[in-house]
């Protein structure tokens, strides 16, 4: 008898540990993992669609496909390499989302694009939008506290708004005029969902935070952005209410341009957010706030020497955050960026060629896919 109650505690005991790690997920992180493990050298052959890639660009584009998730739950997302103290520094103050269970978005979004625009890697691209469209609950991404329940009745009680925009503008370049897309314009829009803030900052979920987040503010100023210029995945008498929540949020942008460089103390340096938020809004301060364009751009140049390279105090602080930016990461950003920026001052591509020579773990997915771009901007 004691034997049996003996082995129904340790069994008890182990299934609770399966069931917090299963929440918690890591189990999710250990098959990624695994399958990383044991992912098949020259896998961009089967992916290039018929593309006539330099041997350079197929380095860059494996890079980017074994570092996609085929299972679990960030199947089709890429970034399963990701450093778990970089994601830290980007979650909004007081979330309870859980760090190994939220989107990739950051780490998929680019990658998918870049991909998409150069006809590469078709099927990769399928299953990643495939990934984030299976995502959406109600029109919804869930901020993820624990893992998934087994139950289709299951529903989170809490909603994230900065993911939610973020995968609705990842679909809306792959699949335009899908209806993932379009409902969460129309949820995002509905001022009784008050998503949007009365400064013009945008809510990174729907649980109490402390304040609007920069970074949901980018994503849902590219999903204005979509709507305002193509009108797909907007109704006739929506495109003015997005048109007016496009300019207020660029607004919100100036404003915090001028209050912290868009720094968030204790968390983001003007050095890295700075460089990431330019790439994200280049275009559309271009066209609806050019000055603030420049004065970003002006800024990134104090971070460059005479001679033409970032500088080593730029770099050392960037290297001594909690969570550290390697060398080989900034040189792929701020190419990027001042690509983006069209200032024919800088030359962006040799710090293109140090970024390029970087080993797979050096880089993210997201800079890998900026190095691919670069490479055939490089080649024209």
């Amino acid at each position: 008898m004691i034997e049996g109650i003996i082995t129904g505690l340790v069994t008890t005991a182990l299934v609770a540990i399966a069931a917090t790690l299963h929440r918690d997920g890591y189990v999710h992180v250990f098959l990624d993992n695994v399958a990383s493990y044991f992912s098949l050298p020259g896998v961009d052959e089967k992916y290039v669609s018929g593309a006539r890639l330099i041997r350079s660009q197929r380095k860059f584009l494996r890079n980017i496909l074994r570092d996609q998730s085929s299972f679990g739950h960030h199947r089709g997302q890429y970034g399963k390499s990701c450093d778990m103290r970089q994601s830290l520094r980007w979650q909004a103050i007081g979330s309870r989302e859980s760090l190994y269970l939220k989107p990739r978005m950051w780490l998929t979004c680019w990658p998918v694009a870049i991909l998409h625009r150069h006809g590469l890697a078709r099927w990769s691209v399928h299953r990643a939008v495939t990934g984030v469209t299976g995502l959406f609950r109600d029109g919804q991404v869930p901020l993820y506290t624990s893992a998934p329940g087994p139950s289709p009745t299951i529903r989170e009680e809490k909603w994230n708004h900065r993911h939610t925009m973020a995968g609705a503008c990842l679909l809306a370049v792959v699949r335009p005029n899908n209806s993932v897309t379009r409902i969460v314009v129309d949820l995002m829009l509905d001022p009784k969902n008050s998503w949007q803030c009365a400064n013009g900052g945008w809510w990174q979920s729907n649980e109490t935070e402390y304040k609007p987040g920069l970074w949901a503010s980018i994503y849902a100023a590219k999903l204005l952005q979509i709507v305002c210029s193509t009108g797909d995945f907007a109704r006739p008498q929506q495109n003015t209410i997005a048109a007016e929540a496009l300019r207020r949020t660029v607004q919100y942008f100036a404003n915090e341009w001028k209050e912290n460089r868009w720094s968030e103390p204790g968390k983001l340096s003007m050095e890295e957010n700075v460089v990431a938020m330019f790439i994200e809004l280049a275009p559309i301060l271009d066209e609806h706030e050019p000055r603030l364009h420049l004065e970003c751009v002006e800024a990134m140049k104090t971070w460059v020497t005479p001679g033409g390279d970032l500088s080593k105090e730029y770099l050392r602080i960037l290297d001594s955050q909690k969570a550290p930016v390697l060398a080989e990461q900034a040189y792929a950003r701020m190419a990027y960026a001042f690509y983006l920026s069209n200032d024919e001052t800088i030359d962006w591509r040799p710090w293109f060629q140090k970024a390029a020579r970087a080993s797979a773990n050096r880089l993210f997915s997201t800079e890998w896919a900026f190095v691919l771009d670069l490479s055939f901007a490089a080649r024209a």
